[in-house]
């Protein structure tokens, strides 16, 4: 009796939950995708909310925080706003030096704090990097590989 009853949860695990959670999380992934190539929008003040498929915030110490499905990010007249767990601001007075760090998956800009954190933005492809390189200030100081992406294409 007791063997039938976890024959029958093992079943079930393997025919209905395993796949189930399995569609929940593509299908989360593919409207986090589908949010990501979404163009940029402008608001009265200047800032620019800009479409992200993901943020990781690293610190001097190893630790880090990462938000790939409800991320935001803006670049305003300011700095720059984003929301990882909780809305955060870097005035571009803090920030050191922009990167385009080499990504298999995604392209990605890193923004070095002077305070050694680091911001890296998943953006959905090359021409969104440089569209997000050319929003920022001239200012800025920015890699040999962050220009070549923003100074390369259309």
């Amino acid at each position: 009796m007791e063997d039938d009853a976890a024959l029958i949860i093992a079943l079930t695990m393997m025919f209905a939950v395993i796949p189930l959670s399995g569609g929940l999380a593509l299908w989360l992934i593919l409207r986090a995708r589908r949010k990501s190539d979404a163009p940029p929008s402008r608001e009265m003040d200047g800032t620019v909310t800009f479409p992200v498929r993901g943020l990781l915030r690293g610190g001097r110490f190893l630790g880090y925080s990462k938000n790939n499905l409800s991320a935001r990010f803006a670049v305003a007249p300011d700095g720059l706003r984003f929301k990882i767990f909780r809305f955060d601001h870097w005035p571009f007075a803090e920030i050191a030096q922009v990167d385009a760090p080499w990504n298999p998956f995604s392209t990605r800009i890193a923004f070095h704090a002077r305070s050694g954190a680091t911001l890296f933005v998943d953006v959905a492809g090359e021409a969104r990097g440089r569209e997000l390189l050319r929003l920022l200030p001239a200012g800025l100081v920015l890699t040999p590989r962050a220009l070549a992406l923003r100074d390369s294409g259309p």
